[in-house]
């Protein structure tokens, strides 16, 4: 009996405690899915809500695809751009290093091209003077820069319009062929000195730079004195210069200016009187006087000592025919040039060109003499006041151009020009009163 009783309580356990073990896995399940369910729904709540398809614009605003859009207008770009063919004839900035002295150039209107020269040769002595360049057929006066007879004749520059007057002062006078123009790769300055006749000096200064490899201007002045070895022959110079050169990138348009001031002046003595010349020719001999007695110095023998008058030695004793007479060449001047050449892709512009181009030139000079007191030298005076002569001329050039030259035709040229000018008196009482 007891056994039966033992063993009914023993299954009866048995059946309680596997209930109790299938409780309590059904509360860990049900623990279980509510964690994965809270979860799942707040991932669920945190997304945005979007649509299925994404919108354009957020496709635009996509950061890599903005850069891949700017990556593919560039290439379109770079198949666009054609490659430009560089003109061989373009400036080229040479280094400090490799610049020679072929590097600085002077270029003139009539297309002449040369380098500075500082050598010291025997040539530069035929340049050392008041023109710098050699006195071939010309004959100076007395004074440097008094003026200049010329021996030749030039039969080639021929004007059609008449020149000015007192040509034999012009010989120091800067006209338009002989103002430079320059490119340098480094400032260049020029300095002349000569001394000049008795109390004088000659000082030529010339300044000039290249701002870009395409523009040029130089600054010059010129200052001049001469006494000279005769009376009333005094000489005196003031011309100032001002050039300048631009050229464009490739070299087709080229522009030219300058500006000139200048006044040359002189005494005018009008030669020796008669009695100076026979002095002059002769030189006669004067008798020695001791300065402190008074007295005739004689040699040892007892014979009178003689010098040499030296009418070369001391000219200003001599007499002249005219005092206090003057006469002044002033002038001023502003000139333009431009030109465009239409070939010049070519390498040997120089020699095959095709240009077009237009000269622009506007000049005024006066003359003037003028005397203190009449002199009946010359002729008889018709008034009794000092003279004061006074000529004037002025000039208005424009010159249009097309040019062409090939080293088999040769040059031609058709010019297209325009002059105004007027030649004219003025304070000549002589003239008014007749």
């Amino acid at each position: 009996m007891i056994r039966v009783l033992f063993l009914v309580f023993f299954i009866k356990s048995l059946n309680l405690f596997s209930f109790e073990i299938n409780k309590s896995n059904d509360k860990l399940n049900i623990k279980k899915n509510y964690k994965y369910s809270n979860y799942s729904k707040r991932k669920i709540d945190s997304l945005p809500k979007t649509d299925t398809l994404p919108k354009l614009l957020d496709i635009e605003k996509d950061s890599l695809y903005l850069v891949e859009k700017k990556a593919l207008k560039k290439k379109k770009k770079k198949k666009k751009k054609k490659k430009k063919k560089l003109n061989p004839l373009l400036f080229k900035i040479k280094p400090i290093d490799s610049v020679t002295i072929y590097d600085f150039k002077i270029f003139y209107l009539n297309e002449n091209e040369k380098s500075v020269d500082t050598s010291l040769t025997i040539f530069k002595d035929y340049l050392f003077n008041f023109l710098r360049e050699d006195y071939f057929e010309l004959l100076p006066l007395p004074n440097m820069g008094e003026g200049f007879n010329k021996l030749g004749y030039n039969f080639h520059d021929k004007k059609i319009t008449p020149d000015f007057g007192a040509r034999v002062k012009h010989f120091g006078y800067f006209e338009v062929d002989d103002i430079p123009y320059f490119n340098m790769p480094s400032p260049f300055t020029e300095l002349f000195f000569k001394s000049s006749f008795d109390q004088g000096h000659h000082l030529d200064a010339l300044v000039t730079l290249n701002t870009s490899p395409r523009f040029n201007f130089s600054i010059a002045y010129r200052g001049f004195r001469s006494l000279g070895s005769y009376s009333y022959s005094k000489s005196a110079a003031s011309q100032f210069r001002f050039s300048s050169q631009y050229d464009s990138y490739d070299k087709n348009y080229r522009l030219r200016f300058h500006h000139t001031s200048q006044k040359l002046e002189n005494k005018v003595n009008g030669g020796l009187t008669n009695d100076s010349v026979y002095f002059f020719e002769n030189s006669p001999n004067f008798a020695i006087v001791n300065p402190q007695t008074g007295e005739v110095e004689v040699d040892e023998n007892g014979e009178t000592l003689y010098e040499n008058y030296g009418g070369f030695m001391d000219r200003t004793r001599l007499q002249t025919q005219l005092q206090n007479t003057d006469n002044i060449l002033s002038g001023k001047r502003y000139f333009v040039e431009q030109i465009y050449f239409l070939n010049n892709k070519i390498e040997n512009v120089s020699e095959n060109f095709i240009k077009i181009g237009h000269k622009f030139n506007y000049e005024t000079k006066f003359y003037k003499f003028f005397q203190v007191r009449n002199d009946e030298y010359f002729s008889d005076s018709y008034i009794d006041e000092d003279i004061s002569d006074r000529s004037n001329f002025k000039t208005l050039e424009n010159n249009i151009f097309l040019e062409y030259q090939n080293p088999f035709i040769g040059r031609f040229k058709l010019n297209l020009k325009h002059i105004s000018w007027n030649y004219f008196f003025e304070n000549d009482e002589y003239l008014e009163n007749n």
